[in-house]
């Protein structure tokens, strides 16, 4: 039986390092958007939809800010659900909105002759972001795990 809650102690700690990770490659993420924001719209080299470079700036704002959130602070269910619920919308927003520039930067691509991109970086950004919402609520309700 004691070997079996030393398994369990040591399942225990690599769950809490693996959310840790994940959080704190949120929390790079978040830093890289709140920095790349004034030089978003250069890689359209200032071609780009005027539309979605404003929305991108926003959402990258807002992202950026949410991902280096102190989550763990955050006792009251008042305030850490609605908080989280932000955070959903804010991730599949994210995504649709990584999706929309990436089929604008291949049409952009196109008219000019230029070969596009590949989207090496909005996946991985995507990936990431992805991926905040479960670690910030495995952080919080570990249980949920097991």
């Amino acid at each position: 039986m004691a070997h079996l809650d030393e398994d369990d102690a040591k399942r225990a700690i690599n769950r809490d390092k693996g959310i840790a990770y994940a959080r704190a490659a949120g929390i790079a993420v978040g830093i890289f958007l709140l920095a790349w924001l004034p030089l978003n719209s250069l890689r359209w080299q200032g071609e780009g939809p005027a539309w979605l470079l404003n929305w991108e700036s926003v959402l990258f704002a807002l992202i950026g800010i949410f991902m280096l959130l102190p989550w763990r602070r955050f006792q009251q269910k008042s305030i850490w659900k609605p908080l989280f619920g932000i955070l959903c919308a804010l991730a599949a927003m994210f995504v649709f909105t990584m999706v929309i520039d990436l089929m604008f930067l291949y049409m952009h691509a196109a008219e000019s002759n230029q070969k596009p991109p590949p989207p090496a970086f909005q996946s991985l950004m995507i990936f990431v972001i992805m991926m905040q919402p479960p670690a910030v609520l495995f952080q919080r309700r570990p249980q949920l795990l097991d």
